[in-house]
């Protein structure tokens, strides 16, 4: 019962936390045979190789992804797994190692 309530009083204060800022926005969510993915802005964040958890609205939104396709100036993410809704285009979102 000690730990429910240490639980229960850490996601109250995750919740009540100052709003987390993303490093940059979705450009665009492409729908393709069932599958979804993110298109964000390449730059170094964006150039990691594998799966990597994408994040978004202060960490309630949150999907694994991994790249899938580059161009000159994006790069799109496959989107393996949503946690919670899907992100949408506009979003300021992060990429993070952390799965």
């Amino acid at each position: 019962m000690k730990y429910l309530k240490a639980l229960i009083a850490a996601f109250k204060l995750q919740r009540l936390g100052a709003k987390i800022k993303g490093e940059f926005r979705i450009q665009s969510i492409i729908e393709l045979d069932g599958q979804s993915y993110v298109v964000l802005p390449r730059n170094l964040s964006t150039e990691v190789p594998g799966v990597q958890s994408l994040f978004w609205e202060s960490r309630l939104g949150h999907s694994l992804v991994e790249p899938h396709e580059r161009t000159a100036e994006t790069v799109s993410f496959k989107i393996m797994k949503n946690f919670r809704d899907k992100p949408k285009q506009g979003d300021t979102v992060w990429l993070s190692g952390w799965l």
